[in-house]
């Protein structure tokens, strides 16, 4: 199947803010400071990612192509593999979903130096956008969620997708809810429909 063209989008079913992450012992406070190591340093600053031509590692290469830096991919096969590495400092620093690196973030034991959307966190109020915190402006990687279907999907069946994946948008769309999607994952949660 082709990806691009025997599917069609259906409904998002919400959003996840990324971060870039690094070991404290790693002398960054901001992204210019990133800039500017992995400038003096081309080559030798690694990046974790969750496997070759996921998101966080395509966030990774945007980066580098973004702020005219090399920073070295390091792949694993998920993020629970690279974060003991990464708490060790064996791996310089990742860009990933806020929800795995946050305990660590709070805890000191991981430095949050920016987020790749375009707007700051509720979860992390403090921790600058990449553009806030001299990267490139133009730079803005969200993670997305989103239900698709084969092309040939019947029009009634696609039209009960979104009911499907959201099926109380009140709900979702409840303070209480968002809140406590916003406090355990950095999720957005929001429902659109086709047509």
């Amino acid at each position: 199947f082709d990806l691009r063209s025997d599917f069609a989008a259906v409904s998002m079913a919400g959003t996840t803010t990324n971060i870039v992450v690094v070991h404290p012992a790693l002398p960054v406070k901001t992204i210019k400071d990133l800039i500017a190591l992995s400038r003096a340093r081309p080559g030798e600053l690694n990046f974790a990612s969750s496997g070759t031509g996921g998101l966080i590692h395509l966030t990774g290469e945007m980066f580098n192509q973004a702020a005219k830096v090399k920073l070295v991919h390091v792949p694993y096969k998920g993020t629970a593999l690279f974060l003991p590495e990464l708490l060790k400092g064996q791996i310089a620093m990742a860009f990933d979903t806020i929800a795995p690196h946050l305990p660590f973030i709070k805890a000191g034991k991981l430095r949050g130096v920016a987020v790749t959307a375009g707007k700051r966190t509720p979860l992390l109020p403090d921790v600058p956008t990449v553009a806030e915190s001299g990267g490139p402006a133009n730079f803005h990687v969200d993670t997305w969620m989103s239900m698709v279907v084969p092309k040939a999907t019947p029009a009634p069946i696609v039209n009960q997708a979104p009911i499907i994946v959201n099926p109380t948008p009140v709900t979702v769309e409840a303070p209480e809810v968002i809140v406590t999607t916003q406090k355990t994952c950095g999720c957005q949660t929001k429902t659109t429909r086709r047509g």
